[in-house]
């Protein structure tokens, strides 16, 4: 026993060793020895050559897309890290997506702007822990980042936009506890972000435990899907995201892939503000229960679309209260308003109805924060709510929580605690 614990520290201390920097630059050779003075000329090259814990520098340029099938560790994860602007080419690569990772994990993909991919502008199939910040992801043909069997993933701060056919953001086939946050979410023909457990292809067919946070998602949906659509979705929080003028529906939990309905999920703190084309703000059907709904600002420019549409066995077990509400809802195809959805539905006794005018500082001009006097503020429930709203501010400021995903104060307004990365759950990240 003791000679085997030598050989593992043994081992150990290789691995760290060899942990090191590569060097990608357009004015590279892939025959060279990958450092800063004489670096690769593909990304690729670094790619068949990384090891745990090593960190691939990619100097700014434009350059052909890449695939990675290296795995990391928790401790040493392998990271593609841009240097400057740094473009890849998807029109000009081979590969339906231009950055592919595949039988991975423990890889973070960081600072890279991705165009005109066949298919995805960065993909991620089989996989664990898998880390896409801060890339910029624009008109690829379908999606701008996808997911396919991975968990464990963390999709955050990117800018995904203008995916030609379906969506900014796709998570699928039985990924759990993705984490999808801080990304800005515009232009694409169907869905800001779809999560699609799709029992079809294997696996139980269920996302489990997504939390879905600080998004900012407008401008989507002319070709249909949802602002946030949750296909086979259990036991996720969706909360401090903004929807704006995005034009199929808002929030959708419901089965249709899937291999159950999405069940217990968490609806809290957003903004949600449709389309006068668009469907309802919040969409709950094939079953779908004991979802709860809180603090939500739910606006829709129709004069016959509404807050929430609910199939008739999808309020068992609904707790909605403390919504911001345009007055129309449906419960099973019926339509009713405030007081009929809380004949209904047993719920929602705070909420109230609101209009544009009454709770923003400039909805016209896309300022959802709330205005001085807004009913929203101090409004809304403690259950369940945010520790902190979308721009980091402590909630709450005055005498009670704030509903949406903007918490009101005036002057300085107090931020996440400290260790915080603004999400409120106190992981720093």
């Amino acid at each position: 026993m003791k000679a085997f614990l030598v050989s593992a520290a043994m081992l150990l201390l290789v691995d760290v060793a060899r942990a090191g920097t590569w060097h990608v630059a357009t004015t590279g050779n892939d025959t060279a020895a990958g450092s800063v003075t004489a670096p690769w000329r593909t990304i690729q090259r670094a790619s068949n050559a990384v090891a745990p814990g090593d960190t691939v520098i990619i100097h700014a340029g434009t350059y052909l897309g890449f695939t990675v099938g290296a795995a990391g560790t928790e401790a040493q994860p392998i990271a593609f890290v841009a240097d400057g602007v740094v473009r890849i080419d998807g029109a000009a690569t081979l590969d339906r997506d231009a950055v592919h990772i595949e039988s991975a994990s423990w890889i973070r993909i960081e600072g890279l702007t991705v165009t005109g991919a066949k298919r995805a502008g960065i993909s991620a199939m089989e996989c664990d822990h898998i880390t896409v910040r801060g890339n910029v992801t624009d008109a690829n043909a379908r999606w701008g980042v996808f997911s396919s069997f991975c968990d464990d993933l963390v999709i955050e701060n990117n800018q995904t936009s203008r995916s030609g056919t379906e969506h900014g953001i796709y998570v699928s086939n039985s990924g759990d506890r993705p984490v999808i946050r801080g990304n800005t979410i515009f232009g694409n023909g169907m869905c800001g972000i779809h999560m699609n457990g799709d029992i079809s292809v294997g696996g139980d067919g269920v996302i489990s435990g997504a939390i879905v946070e600080r998004n900012r998602i407008y401008d989507n949906g002319k070709l249909g899907g949802s602002a946030i659509n949750g296909d086979g979705v259990r036991d996720a929080v969706i909360r401090n995201n903004v929807l704006d003028n995005n034009h199929a529906s808002g929030i959708s939990l419901y089965q249709i892939d899937g291999g159950a309905p999405s069940n217990n999920n968490q609806v809290i703190n957003n903004t949600v503000r449709m389309a006068s084309d668009a469907r309802w703000a919040v969409n709950i059907q094939d079953g779908s229960s004991n979802n709860v709904l809180r603090n939500n600002i739910l606006l829709h420019a129709s004069p016959t679309r509404g807050a929430v549409d609910a199939c008739a066995t999808c309020i068992n077990g609904m707790s909605s209260d403390g919504n911001a509400v345009v007055g129309r809802f449906s419960v099973g195809g019926t339509f009713v308003d405030l007081a009929g959805w809380r004949s209904r539905t047993g719920g929602d006794a705070t909420s109230f109805v609101a209009t544009d005018a009454e709770l923003f500082t400039d909805a016209t001009a896309g300022d959802l924060t709330l205005k001085a006097g807004s009913p929203a503020i101090d409004r809304g429930a403690a259950t369940g709510a945010p520790a902190t709203d979308i721009a980091g501010i402590a909630r709450p400021q005055g005498l009670g929580i704030d509903i949406g995903a903007y918490e009101s104060c005036d002057g300085t307004c107090a931020g996440a605690p400290p260790g915080d990365g603004g999400d409120g759950d106190g992981d720093g990240d």
